[in-house]
């Protein structure tokens, strides 16, 4: 069971967004709160979309979707012998961006991430599904944290082919 014990932590940020006459307006990102630690019964499964032996979960209980139209959620991914990594990370859909927050400690706490700026999606199969699959089906923010969980629970959104 993978047990983080968590300090307050606030961070402010700015987030960028596009008017309808495509031209950039600053906008302010919602304070952060970091989540409560992930608990096995919370967490729930998915598909990264590639042959592995490491499993991959969202912590329902920690997702979120901001009035800043970012989902924020813990992303915890085990290997087969049981050692856990976890991270609480953003999802910005109408930019594909992502940012990191903090990282989960095996001694239970959060280590908050140097400096965390949204960056281009990647290369990371996982985010993408996250992204593609669950939380952005189509550059769309998710409806909202009940939409979220009923897509992971069933696998993901029912428009988007599965692959």
């Amino acid at each position: 069971m993978l047990c983080l014990l968590l300090p307050a932590l606030s961070v402010e940020a700015q987030i960028f967004k596009r008017d309808p006459g495509d031209e950039i307006i600053q906008a302010e990102e919602e304070k952060l709160e970091l989540p409560a630690a992930p608990k096995d019964e919370n967490l729930l499964p998915f598909d990264p979309g590639f042959v592995t032996s490491l499993s991959f979960y969202v912590d329902s209980a920690s997702l979120k979707v901001g009035d800043d139209r970012i989902v924020r959620y813990t992303l915890v991914i085990k290997s087969p012998s049981g050692a856990a990594n976890a991270t609480y990370e953003g999802l910005r859909c109408d930019t594909i961006e992502r940012k990191v927050y903090a990282y989960g400690s095996p001694d239970g706490s959060w280590s908050a991430a140097r400096n965390p700026q949204w960056q281009p999606l990647g290369k990371e199969i996982h985010r993408h599904t996250l992204f593609n699959d669950f939380f952005c089906p189509r550059t769309v923010v998710v409806g909202g944290v009940r939409e979220a969980i009923r897509l992971l629970k069933s696998g993901g959104h029912p428009r988007i082919p599965p692959s």
